[in-house]
């Protein structure tokens, strides 16, 4: 639901003050924030909690035929239906992304060159990665034990970059991470959101 404009939002409005006999109207969103204050007060909430990560990954496994990677369900946002559409590719998106923030972080790419890698289907995954990287990095700067850790490759950049984290910066990085995904929701243009938010990052 929260993909409708204002316009379309205030269109259905009509329907939900007057429905047609023996109708019910499901209205699903994973972002109630962004209906109009007019249609979520028209609407009975219902939340549905996602499963717990230990049942989750029990599904998972089972599923999968064996135990899924430790940050599947993770960088999936502990849905576990996401997890299971990641699970094919999971390995590679962790060796892509861990590269490319590697290079990037070292200097050996560019800004531009950075963000057309993750241009394409696969950016709001992408996006998903960075960001659990980034909490990740946060949780060891600062002591927190994860239940879904990042292996920092003993001596590599990632490591070196999580033990000088900066944690305000870290989570106006997260900010702005989070912004940049409801932009890329209406007509911003991909390259121009991704390369900002890479060159705060950097």
């Amino acid at each position: 639901a929260e993909k409708m404009t204002p316009s379309a939002q205030n269109a259905l409005l009509k329907t939900l003050q007057e429905p047609a006999p023996r109708t019910v109207l499901v209205l699903v969103t994973a972002r109630p924030s962004a209906l109009l204050p007019t249609l979520r007060s028209r609407c009975q909430r219902i939340e549905v909690a996602r499963p717990e990560n230990a049942m989750a990954l029990r599904w998972l496994a089972e599923t999968l035929g064996s135990a899924p990677p430790p940050r599947l369900l993770a960088v999936a946002g502990g849905a576990p239906l996401k997890a299971l559409a990641l699970a094919p590719n999971f390995a590679g998106l962790e060796e892509q992304m861990a590269g490319l923030l590697e290079a990037l972080l070292d200097g050996r790419i560019e800004v531009t060159r950075a963000a057309a890698d993750m241009q394409g289907a696969g950016l709001p995954t992408r996006l998903d990665w960075l960001e659990t990287w980034l909490v990740a990095a946060v949780q060891a700067a600062t002591g927190v034990v994860n239940e879904s850790p990042f292996t920092f490759r003993t001596g590599s950049l990632l490591q070196r970059a999580a033990a000088e984290l900066n944690i305000t910066k870290a989570f106006q990085v997260l900010d702005r991470l989070r912004e940049a995904r409801r932009l890329l929701e209406g007509s911003a243009s991909a390259p121009l959101v991704v390369e900002t938010l890479l060159l705060e990052l950097r």
